[in-house]
Order: C-alpha cells, then structure tokens, then sequence
C-alpha cells in the first residue's frame, strides 16, 4: 500500500500487521480496532485519523505527520518515532 491514497477509508477491525503504508496519505480514515502491530506509517500523512483500541506495537511513525490523530486505548509497545514532538496522542 506504500504511497496510496487511502484518505476516508473504512479499515476497522482489519487485520494489517506489517502492513506498509510508507508514505501514504490516511487522512480521516477510520483504522479503530485493527492489528497494525509492525506496520509500516513512516512519511504517512495521519491526519484526523482514527486509532481508537489499536494494537501498534513495533509500528514505525518516523517522519509521519500525525496532527490531529485520535489514538486512544491503543497499545505502543516500542513504537519507532524520529521526531517526538510531532506526535500527539489525544
């Protein structure tokens, strides 16, 4: 999936461990409750992006712009981030 489009897109619940979405574009999409352990976020664009109850562990956020991403109850297990003050959890 690395450099998609995936903007609205509906992924609750999926199963997407190691998935890449290297440098993708996630804005408003709804990924609540999916297995993203291992996945691949860095240079994506996570804007207003929902991560309610995920499990992201080892994911990698590097680069990843994450303004405005509802994560909540999710678990973050060693998760990979260049820049922490890009990152804000809500």
């Amino acid at each position: 999936m690395g450099g998609k489009l995936i903007r609205r897109a509906n992924l609750a619940g999926a199963c997407l461990q190691g998935a890449s979405f290297y440098r993708s574009d996630l804005t408003d999409a709804d990924l609540a409750r999916a297995d993203l352990r291992g996945a691949d976020f860095a240079g994506a664009t996570l804007t207003r992006t929902t991560l309610v109850e995920c499990m992201l562990d080892n994911a990698d956020f590097t680069g990843a712009n994450v303004g405005d991403a509802i994560i909540v109850g999710s678990s973050l297990t060693m998760p990979l981030i260049s820049n922490p003050t890009e990152c804000e959890t809500k």
